[in-house]
């Protein structure tokens, strides 16, 4: 049976009297939120899935200094990896690549990566139409000019009328607050921040 990492940058293939891969560790977790509480104790009120990582260590004695570039170049171009071994996953990306010396591999080296499972998504687009946000902006024509009018305008942005406006700022500058009872109740009486 061969084993085989393929990406954008090669291929790189395990078959008897050219390499070996020793071990293949699947890694499946959970990660659970925490909030603290009052008491000092805390609530787990979440769980999300971590994505599976799959650790590999082997050995390749032929045709080594190609099979290296290649695992160096899967690891520094962030290529989305196949892999197929004892099992199969695809969307991987090495997160881990250390490449050493043994007396068992001669020539060739010895290898342990670490490949993680990409969820890969694509962001989403949603028409945004134009909408009114005042009764004048309702009766306006779609170019935003009026219709059959001595004068024509232009509206730019958006459209308030002016007492709606005005009575808008005045609340702002009311001097007596609106709840006078919260205003009493706070250390400071002048903040009206509530």
């Amino acid at each position: 049976m061969s084993y085989y990492l393929m990406g954008d940058s090669g291929t790189v293939v395990f078959r008897p009297y050219t390499g070996v891969v020793e071990s293949e560790d699947a890694s499946y977790s959970n990660k659970v939120t925490s909030n603290p509480i009052e008491g000092g104790s805390t609530i787990d009120d979440h769980a999300v899935a971590e994505p599976v990582k799959v650790s590999i260590s082997g050995m390749v004695t032929s045709h080594s200094a190609a099979a290296r570039a290649t695992l160096i170049a899967m690891c520094r171009n962030r290529d989305l990896i196949a892999y197929k071994g004892e099992n199969q996953y695809d969307n991987m990306l090495i997160t881990s690549l250390s490449i050493g010396q043994s007396k068992t591999a001669g020539t060739g080296f010895t290898f342990k990566l670490t490949l993680q499972y990409m969820r890969l998504s694509a962001s989403a687009f949603a028409p945004i139409s134009a909408f009114a946000m005042s009764s004048e902006a309702r009766t306006a024509t779609p170019s935003g000019k009026k219709q059959k009018g001595t004068r024509q305008e232009q509206n730019v942005g958006l459209v308030t009328p002016s007492s709606a406006y005005a009575d808008y700022v005045s609340s702002f500058n009311d001097p007596q607050p609106k709840n006078s009872g919260m205003a009493a109740a706070r250390s400071n009486p002048s903040y009206r921040g509530y």
